[in-house]
């Protein structure tokens, strides 16, 4: 645990800092790029009139990190539409310290991590886990190794990378852009925080360990910007309280461990390296110049390079090879953001000449989100270049060639696309990408993935089976579908998986849409295959539209029947969007909600207004809402006029939601103050228990409360972008945005009466070569009561219902097989539907089975609804 003192410290100095992406060109020349002042929507126009100038949809264009830049940031909204500062977080997290320790409830969670830590690439064509900004190894010990991601902080490993811990779990959900480790005391540590290449979490400042990284603390101030960002960070060898670190307001300096930093050179710095060997000799990059210092880093002068101007972006590299060198590679300053050169010096930086290639080896629009240079370690002439694919030159620079591709995931040499970082230490080539930590030990001749067991995974969405809590399937950033089952996790498409569905028909059945909806995969195997792919629908795509919204929401009925939302709404019939009705709403919409009880009453959102069908899609009423953008709503599947709607602010209840003229009311006292993602609904908890992801974590509220309770042990402080709940085995479901998915047992209350069909199945030797089926029912009392009656209507091929009466004794949590009468039937495919009825049954959405079967064949699959 982190001490007390730690946190005292930390309000004394935190930063109120928001974030915009202010390396991105659509910010770059903004005079007030720095001021919290602006808007999400305001950031967003200038980014579409940017992306009106490139072709959007090319790969590396930049347009997949603003999206989820500006869906991540969206949820840390005040009603303005402005980004809150970092001080509202660490207040929010402090409010909910004091929370655990006032709470008279008696907090039962235990959260246990699903992962993926790792995973089998079974149909993807850019398989990943997690991105990384940051990769170093103790200078002391060669087998410890730490990673800094941009949203699960900073990891550890004494095996030289083969199982990780995570060091910052306990604190308020940070990135880490940058490590240092002191050469004379492993046990010290330094990271910069925050998110420099994407800004997907907020800085709070230079963080230091003095135990090997199991408790931390900041150090001073460094700035009182409100979109402060670091990268860089290094220690002098020779005097280790001595420390130089880059950020966007230029580069500071300590000569006391931290307690004290001053600037030294500003601008907004994107690199710093050490001459190798001489710590009085420095080197600094901002966007558009170098700059350097013979004076150990009290001051910088730009260097003088003839007919060097226009620069986007510049990133160092030196070797201890020859310290003579230093190399610096740059991007454009244009729409383009292309390669505009890799540029060598002989003589410590004094002078730079540019070398001869000329090819883009950028290969992307994107520089401004992931630029790396590497060069080797024991030959100044082998250097890498990183950006959308990994570049090697033999020769110093006058000639590239291409070492892998982003979407060639077999090959030896595969590293996920996007590179962040390339770095060599102790002889080792290390890159981190949006997908993970890659190893070359052999010059970039191939990479060994050293991503197992770094839960860093951005989930935007999960779905748990109805019928199985075992089956689950997440959306990831930038790494595509991960389907798991059989108690591991396959990944079944690429790009960035969004919103899914298990079929509540078939949990094998695995459903998941990429950006914009744009495509949707199938499973119909938990993951080891796919389909092909379902497009969006035709009218929803055109010049600058690629379909929904980025996280266009897709959602399963109690049948299994799939609908999606964009423009309009639709449902998957023979494998094609075909839309419910000719009304369109007035933008994409956001979230689509089926009632449990009734599969004809849907809610929809489009950011704050509300609307109702209770004729599944045929015609729309819409809702006064007055709580603003929605986040999240969920129907009590007991009550179909009881509705619950989720905000960044509050937390809003109706009871009258079918009714006319709709009313709400603010659920419970004591909202948590941070951003609120999502909400579920536990039907078994016996005391209407409704809880909310938010920021920080879950919490809870029921019958016995009138305040949110906190509901989080054994789980980070992170952003809790979904939940799930599988109610039959009474477990909840959490997809964080970078630290994997989590799941806890819940609370569970049995009814009275409760009976549950849990399978489908027939006798050995019953589907053989003729034509009679006997089907096996198994049946499970889920109440306290014993039963002693009930009746099982069933049906063949969708015709005529047949029903009979089950006496008997079953008594409470026992199950038992019923064979159901023989049934004469044609050769060839047929289906049935199963439904128990039981007077006063506490639950109805366990009573249904549906099963597919195939006369003389010996075949057999079985399909629950539970």
């Amino acid at each position: 645990m982190i001490k007390k003192t730690t946190f005292i410290l930390l309000f004394i100095s935190l930063v109120a800092q928001s974030q915009i992406q202010t390396n991105a060109p659509w910010n770059s020349n903004r005079e007030n790029r720095k001021s919290s002042a602006l808007t999400i929507d305001e950031i967003s126009k200038s980014a579409e009139e940017f992306f009106k100038t490139i072709d959007r949809n090319s790969k590396g264009s930049g347009l997949k990190p603003f999206e989820r830049w500006k869906y991540h940031w969206s949820f840390y909204t005040n009603k303005q539409g402005v980004v809150k500062p970092a001080k509202d977080l660490w207040d929010a997290w402090e409010t909910k310290n004091q929370r655990n320790k006032s709470n008279a409830a008696v907090d039962v969670s235990n959260w246990q991590p699903l992962g993926p830590t790792s995973h089998t690439n079974t149909a993807s064509w850019s398989s990943g886990q997690g991105r990384v900004n940051v990769v170093a190894i103790d200078p002391n010990n060669p087998s410890t190794y730490y990673v800094g991601a941009p949203a699960g902080g900073i990891w550890k490993s004494t095996d030289a990378g083969n199982s990780w811990v995570p060091l910052v779990d306990n604190l308020p959900q940070i990135g880490v852009s940058g490590i240092a480790i002191d050469p004379s005391d492993s046990n010290i540590i330094y990271i910069t925080t925050g998110d420099d290449d994407a800004g997907d979490t907020y800085s709070v400042g230079v963080w230091k360990s003095v135990d090997g990284g199991s408790n931390w603390s900041n150090t001073s101030n460094i700035s009182t910007s409100t979109s402060f960002s670091m990268n860089d960070i290094y220690i002098f060898p020779n005097d280790t309280q001595t420390l130089l670190v880059a950020s966007n307001e230029g580069v500071y300096k300590t000569t006391n461990g931290g307690t004290e930093w001053n600037q030294v050179l500003s601008g907004n710095i994107k690199d710093i390296k050490m001459k190798p060997g001489d710590s009085t000799t420095w080197y600094a990059a901002s966007t558009n110049s170098v700059f350097r210092s013979t004076n150990s880093g009290d001051s910088f002068m730009p260097v003088i390079i003839p007919l060097f101007r226009g620069a986007g972006r510049i990133v160092l590299d030196v070797t201890p090879a020859n310290p003579e060198y230093v190399y610096f590679l740059s991007s454009r300053n244009n729409s383009s953001r292309d390669f505009y050169g890799l540029y060598r010096s002989v003589n410590s930086g004094v002078s730079f000449t540019k070398m001869g290639e000329t090819e883009n080896i950028l290969e992307s629009n994107q520089a401004w989100y992931d630029l790396a240079l590497a060069v080797s370690d024991t030959d100044e002439n082998i250097a890498f270049v990183g950006c959308l694919n990994i570049w090697k030159t033999t020769d110093g620079g006058d000639n590239f060639t291409k070492v892998n591709n982003w979407n060639a995931p077999n090959d030896r040499k595969y590293t996920h696309g996007d590179i962040h970082f390339l770095r060599y230490s102790q002889g080792k080539l290390l890159a981190g990408t949006d997908g993970g930590f890659y190893q070359s030990t052999d010059n970039g001749n191939s990479f060994t993935d050293l991503t197992n067991n770094l839960a860093i995974s951005q989930f935007y969405k999960i779905s748990v089976a109805v019928q199985n809590s075992g089956n689950v399937v997440g959306g990831l950033q930038d790494n595509g579908g991960f389907a798991y089952s059989d108690d591991k996790w396959n990944v079944y498409h690429g790009a960035d998986g969004m919103d899914c569905a298990i079929s509540k028909a078939a949990p094998d059945t695995y459903h998941g849409f990429i950006q914009y909806g744009g495509s949707m995969y199938t499973s119909t195997d938990g993951g080891l295959t796919r389909d092909g792919g379902v497009g969006a629908p035709s009218e929803e795509t055109g010049t600058n539209d690629s379909g929904g919204e980025w996280v266009t929401p897709l959602v399963s009925d109690s049948k299994g029947k799939l609908y999606a939302g964009y423009k309009k709404l639709y449902s998957l019939v023979n494998n094609a969007w075909v839309a419910t009705s000719s009304f369109r709403f007035s933008g994409d919409l956001d979230h689509i909600e089926v009632d449990p009880s009734n599969d004809n009453n849907i809610f929809l959102a489009q950011s704050s207004q509300l609307y109702r069908t209770n004729d599944a899609g045929i015609s729309f009423t819409s809702i006064g809402f007055p709580g603003g953008v929605i986040n999240g709503m969920e129907v009590n599947p007991n009550d179909s006029n009881t509705i619950w709607v989720v905000t960044n602010n509050n937390v809003y209840v109706s009871n009258n939601i079918n009714d006319a003229s709709p009313t709400f009311q603010t659920l419970g006292t004591n909202v948590p103050s941070e951003g609120k993602f999502t909400l579920k609904y536990h039907n078994r908890s016996g005391k209407n228990t409704i809880y909310i992801g938010t920021a920080l974590g879950v919490y809870y509220i029921n019958d016995d409360e009138t305040s949110w309770q906190v509901f989080d042990n054994n789980l980070p402080n992170i952003a809790v972008r979904d939940l799930e709940i599988n109610e039959k085995d009474s477990k909840l479901y959490a997809g964080t945005y970078g630290r994997g998915v989590f799941s806890t047992d819940i609370p569970k209350v049995l009814a009275p009466e409760d009976v549950q069909l849990t399978e489908i199945s027939n006798l050995d030797g019953t589907i053989t070569c003729g034509d009679s089926v006997v089907p096996m029912i198994t049946v499970k009392n889920d109440g306290v009561n014993t039963l002693t009656n009930f009746t099982i209507e069933y049906s063949y091929d969708n015709g005529t219902s047949k029903s009979f009466d089950w006496n008997g004794s079953l008594s409470s949590l026992a199950t038992k097989e019923i064979a159901l009468p023989s049934e004469n039937l044609t050769s060839g495919n047929h289906s049935i539907n199963v439904t128990i009825n039981l007077t006063n049954d506490g639950f109805i959405d366990n009573n249904f089975a549906s099963s597919t079967f195939k006369l003389n064949e010996f075949y057999f699959r079985s399909n629950i609804y539970q």
